[in-house]
């Protein structure tokens, strides 16, 4: 029988987690399938309806920065941490677009046209406040205003200042 690997979960942005086991053998496109059928049964899960996950790795810190993993037929073994029994992924949830109230859609989006990137706190906003010197575009006006918000909401760092990006 091939051992197991020990994976640990965290929900972005809540103290939401769980773990779970799964086979050596098997592949990253098997354990996403998986994990996408655990999660949904899991009852702390339940308002999660898309998702991605991250893993967590040296050079990725939060769940904002880190590349989504993607279905392939490489080992599991290639994306677990070989200085640990266990290997830590972020559970990234994927917000959809809403359209405001009053606003009609004409046709649907075609491939190729720009996604609208919300805000990272409130994610019902458009992202128009830079953080310096980090540079991180995240957050929205109404979110700048915010006295809580003391770092960067992606990199976690101290800022100097918040600059507003306008659109064309």
């Amino acid at each position: 029988m091939s051992p197991m690997f020990e994976f640990h979960f965290k929900v972005v942005r809540t103290g939401v987690t769980c773990a779970y086991s799964m086979h050596a053998e098997s592949t990253i496109a098997e354990f996403i399938e998986k994990m996408k059928h655990n999660i949904a049964a899991h009852p702390d899960f339940a308002e999660i309806q898309e998702f991605e996950l991250v893993p967590l790795t040296d050079t990725v810190c939060d769940a904002e920065d880190g590349p989504a993993l993607e279905p392939s037929d490489q080992p599991l073994s290639s994306i677990c941490n070989s200085n640990s029994d266990s290997t830590f992924l972020y559970i990234r949830p994927i917000v959809a677009a809403t359209i405001p109230i009053g606003v009609e859609v004409s046709a649907p989006l075609e491939v190729g046209t720009p996604v609208l990137r919300l805000c990272v706190v409130c994610h019902s906003s458009p992202r128009h406040i830079a953080f310096a010197p980090c540079g991180h575009l995240c957050i929205c006006r109404d979110c700048s205003n915010n006295p809580s918000i003391h770092t960067c909401p992606i990199c976690r760092n101290s800022f100097t200042r918040m600059l507003e990006i306008f659109d064309p």
